[in-house]
């Protein structure tokens, strides 16, 4: 099956040794995508949920699709009490973006993310 590298270099552009998303046969798979060079890095689980899931709708967008037909995501927290602490507002937000089609989501506490003040990280699995 034929693999398409994907580069959205405006909206969230990757380090030298991998691309943004795959696209194969009916699916894209993104990279983990995160607030990183927006206004929310360093900033609380909420602010940098919205610029990430804004990043990711623009991606998503980019290939003509819409946030409902992301149908796998799986989210990387660093600071896990201050995500239980602010469950409901950034379920809040959450809902902003998918708008009650929600997927499946897999959420999981890691120890640190890729560069300082980055606490939240989500890779997308889109249909076609």
């Amino acid at each position: 099956m034929e693999k398409q590298r994907r580069h959205y270099p405006d909206i969230a552009p990757t380090g030298p040794t991998h691309v943004r998303a795959v696209r194969c046969g009916d699916f894209l798979f993104t990279s983990g995508c995160t607030a990183l060079n927006t206004p929310a890095q360093g900033g609380t689980l909420v602010e940098q949920s919205r610029a990430t899931l804004d990043k990711i709708k623009r991606i998503v967008e980019s290939e003509g699709r819409a946030m409902s037909d992301v149908v796998k995501l799986t989210t990387y927290v660093t600071r896990m009490q201050e995500y239980r602490e602010t469950e409901d507002a950034i379920n809040a937000v959450w809902a902003e973006f998918f708008e009650g089609d929600y997927p499946a989501n897999t959420l999981v506490g890691a120890a640190e993310l890729a560069h300082p003040g980055l606490d939240i990280e989500v890779e997308v699995i889109l249909a076609f």
